[in-house]
């Protein structure tokens, strides 16, 4: 375990980096409301250009509302999107959000909250959460009644559904040909291409949380008690996985899928590096939990949130 601001991490295509992690122009930390300590970060993004933090924030149980983050002139506001959320995705273009409470799924212009069209959803259906694809095409709907259903973003055109399972979809990630669906005690990674279950991992009854690299098409996930996994999905037997003792609440991979980031409720961000999976460094963020963490598009700034605030470094690597 190495405490400090710099870690080196060596992979295996023989590239070596070293990192040095610091505080943000020496002004990191950044309250969500005046009111921050009863609002939680739930969640973090980045818009494409990196211009802007998405900021899903609401108390610890509830809807939430949307923030934005200037990084450049580093000033926080409330969305234009007034409605309470359950749950939301931004498109790949980081122009348009998709958000869910009291059973209807609204799409609507990110900054401007504008040209709100209601999707045609079954009322008796509760949807839970969302995802675009990756071209932003489709909008992935999961609901808590174990269904997956796909809608063309252009036209609002329902185009298909999948019965997934009869528990409560609680996560989605979408890559080229599969989703990546997070249920109660478990993921499956689910074909679209052949509509069946590609395969499966439990999570030992923890919640669904996970990290997807596009680059290295690598799941990381919680698994309890108290362990982290990382698999290979090109690996149809899922038995090429490498696991870690440490608490954590959030994951996301950076640094093209070489760093695993993870956030814990001790207020600790860790970063390892993936191959092999080692603990390079932990920084003590927060006095408070860390719930979320999300890197830049171009890796150089790093993002994290808890009980009342959001807080940035400026990850500076060579090698």
């Amino acid at each position: 375990d190495v405490y400090g601001t710099r870690v080196v991490t060596a992979s295996t295509d023989a590239t070596v980096r070293i990192w040095s992690l610091e505080s943000f122009d020496g002004e990191d930390l950044y309250p969500i409301s005046r009111d921050a300590t009863n609002l939680f970060a739930h969640d973090v993004a980045f818009t494409p250009d990196g211009s802007r933090i998405i900021i899903q924030a609401g108390p610890l149980v509830g809807p939430s509302e949307v923030w934005l983050f200037e990084v450049a002139t580093k000033t926080l506001s409330k969305s234009a999107i007034a409605k309470p959320i359950k749950s939301m995705a931004t498109s790949c273009s980081g122009l348009l959000a998709a958000i869910t409470d009291d059973g209807e799924v609204v799409i609507c212009e990110l900054l401007t909250g504008t040209g709100i069209r209601k999707l045609p959803i079954d009322q008796r259906l509760h949807p839970s959460c969302l995802a675009f694809s990756e071209n932003g095409r489709e909008l992935i709907i999961g609901f808590e009644e174990g269904r997956v259903e796909l809608w063309d973003t252009t036209s609002d055109e329902f185009l298909e559904e999948y019965a997934i399972s009869s528990e409560s979809i609680r996560r989605i990630a979408t890559t080229a040909e599969r989703l990546i669906i997070g249920l109660p005690d478990r993921i499956l990674i689910w074909n679209a291409a052949r509509r069946a279950i590609e395969n499966e991992v439990s999570t030992g009854g923890s919640l669904p949380d996970f990290a997807y690299s596009p680059e290295t098409d690598s799941l990381a996930f919680r698994k309890s008690p108290g362990k982290v996994v990382v698999v290979d999905l090109g690996d149809p037997t899922l038995e090429t996985r490498r696991e870690i003792r440490g608490s954590a609440f959030a994951l996301r991979f950076m640094d093209q899928g070489r760093t695993l980031v993870s956030t814990g409720w001790d207020g600790q961000i860790r970063f390892w590096s993936v191959d092999p999976l080692q603990l390079r460094m932990k920084i003590l963020q927060y006095p408070r939990r860390v719930k979320c963490v999300a890197s830049s598009p171009d890796g150089n700034i790093l993002v994290t949130g808890g009980q009342g605030f959001i807080r940035l470094y400026r990850a500076n690597y060579k090698g």
